[in-house]
């Protein structure tokens, strides 16, 4: 399922973790989510508790009132999902000059592995 939920507060997850949501989906890509940097490890100890595996990016300051973005993806754990290399991400930030903006993580199924990619195009503030 791919939604964009303006804030992964109370009633997102009240949503996301309900068990038909969770028994429905075995992955969820969520977009603007506003997951803080410093409510990461919340999130995922959250999903953690649901049986689920969250790979997150966290929401970006894009002026002192605004902000973009926050993409998370969670995934059932008993799939074979791993993150991406953390070096892979900062090849393609030091490539474009530019903030990621999106989430992904590498589902392993036999013999493919599919990128999974939580992405929301920012066009500016105005």
């Amino acid at each position: 399922m791919l939604s964009n939920v303006s804030s992964f507060g109370t009633l997102a997850q009240s949503f996301v973790y309900d068990s038909k949501v969770m028994n429905k989906y075995q992955v969820l890509v969520l977009v603007e989510s506003k997951v803080r940097p410093d409510k990461v490890d919340d999130v995922k100890a959250r999903a953690r508790t649901h049986h689920a595996v969250a790979s997150v990016y966290p929401v970006q300051a894009t002026s002192e009132v605004g902000s973009h973005g926050g993409e998370l993806i969670l995934c059932e754990a008993s799939l074979p999902i791993e993150p991406i290399d953390p070096d892979v991400l900062s090849a393609v930030v030091d490539q474009t000059g530019e903030n990621l903006r999106c989430v992904g993580s590498i589902l392993r199924l036999k013999d493919v592995s599919c990128l999974l990619i939580g992405a929301y195009f920012w066009v500016g503030e105005n």
